[in-house]
């Protein structure tokens, strides 16, 4: 299994995009706690933070727990690296991303008939699930069209996953991948997955 794992650890190295990153210092610099909200318009070097991702993506499990624990994964690359450890994969720009824009484009469509909110008094007066938890999306600097995406997306999880109805962090952790700044698909991606592969274990520990 180690074996194993270096032969991964080569092989993203390999295939890592060439340059210079700049420091996560410098880029962390660039942001502050008022602009970690989604749809952020704080111009920064996109090659920077890819590169940054992909040095923490290539690390071993063992270096990575360290480096987590250590000092945690800067703000500037956590999108790209919790895509990694969750999904199990990186996203390739071009297919990937589409896909899944279309498919939220889709879900949020059905939920509400063709049209998709994007001010509050158009959710119709939707009660948002808050999954037995509390909604306190002001506990988070998330910007009004950002507070607005995280009802949204519960409302369309809600709609997928019926059978849950107890799971008071949902709420939170929604409105917590959508401050990063991250995409509402890419949220929603994770989402599913941490959702899929919860209900995988409980089906394990039944059998």
């Amino acid at each position: 299994e180690e074996e194993k794992e270096e032969e991964d650890v080569r092989r993203r190295r390999t295939t890592r995009k060439g340059g210079e990153p700049n420091s996560v210092k410098q880029l962390e610099r660039a942001f502050s706690s008022n602009s970690w909200v989604m749809m952020s318009s704080i111009s920064i070097d996109d090659d920077a933070v890819t590169s940054i991702a992909q040095d923490i993506i290539c690390m071993s499990k063992k270096d990575l727990k360290a480096s987590i624990r250590g000092h945690g994964i800067p703000h500037v690359a956590r999108k790209a690296v919790w895509t990694f450890l969750v999904c199990k994969r990186e996203l390739e720009e071009e297919g990937d991303t589409e896909v899944l824009e279309d498919e939220l484009e889709s879900e949020e469509e059905i939920l509400w008939h063709g049209y998709i909110p994007m001010q509050e008094d158009e959710m119709h007066l939707m009660r948002v699930p808050d999954f037995g938890g509390m909604m306190l999306l002001h506990s988070h600097p998330l910007t009004p069209v950002g507070k607005l995406a995280v009802k949204r997306l519960l409302c369309v999880i809600q709609t997928l996953h019926p059978h849950i109805t107890y799971c008071p962090m949902l709420p939170d952790l929604a409105a917590l991948l959508l401050h990063l700044p991250m995409e509402d698909w890419r949220a929603f991606l994770l989402l599913k997955e941490i959702l899929r592969r919860s209900k995988d274990d409980d089906d394990d520990d039944d059998d």
